[in-house]
């Protein structure tokens, strides 16, 4: 069965969530916190305190005189976001990882629809639910940037297997194998496998000043 469409529908949002930059999108992720229970609004709450600190800053970098260079973040694309164990915290720990950090979303499993509508409700337009059968054909659709999963790690490796022998882009793997403490999900460093880095240079000598220089050059 081909999910083509969930996957348009979900990726037609993606720049506009991905522009919004880390401070913005942590802000309407807060109002999906309110709507959980305690241990869930307390796992989001970090993970948004935590990306705050570490990938919402933009870099200033050394560079030549006349030019600017910075380096920021910016979300992948398109993250599956799926439980083996349908493990209700593990899933959304996944999905608000995926989201502060500028992806959107295709949630799988039997407490997806719930949590995609309170998503909605809290102003995230661009993640879908889908039935946690879809994750196989999933794997083979063009547009999946990545998929964050908590299983087994026999499934994850077979997951990763499937991942690897597709054509194109390799989708990126963000594996928990820990479904009762979800020590990689609860990890500092889990944010930064739902980035990619993103510089940009300026030109910032005046045009006159070029002018004046290559004047000069001229004598």
């Amino acid at each position: 069965m081909s999910y083509s469409t969930e996957i348009r529908t979900a990726l037609a949002g993606w720049e506009k969530w991905n522009d919004l930059g880390v401070a913005a999108r942590a802000e309407i992720l807060r109002g999906f916190a309110a709507s959980q229970a305690a241990d869930a609004t307390n796992l989001i709450n970090w993970q948004l305190d935590n990306a705050l600190q570490r990938i919402d800053e933009v870099l200033e970098l050394p560079g030549p005189t006349g030019e600017a260079n910075s380096l920021a973040t910016s979300g992948r694309g398109l993250f599956i976001c799926a439980s083996a164990s349908n493990n209700p915290l593990a899933l959304i720990g996944e999905i608000c990882s995926a989201l502060v950090a500028g992806n959107v979303a295709l949630v799988l499993g039997t407490e997806a629809e719930a949590l995609v509508k309170q998503l909605h409700a809290a102003g995230v337009a661009s993640a879908v639910a889908l039935p946690e059968a879809a994750l196989e054909s999933l794997l083979e659709e063009d547009g999946i940037a990545g998929i964050a999963y908590c299983g087994e790690a026999t499934e994850i490796r077979q997951i990763n297997r499937q991942l690897a022998s597709r054509p194109g882009v390799l989708a990126q793997m963000v594996a928990e194998t820990d479904a009762d403490q979800l020590s990689s999900i609860a990890s500092p460093h889990y944010i930064n496998r739902f980035i990619t880095e993103r510089t940009r240079s300026d030109n910032t000598t005046a045009v006159g000043g070029n002018a004046t220089l290559l004047e000069l050059g001229a004598d």
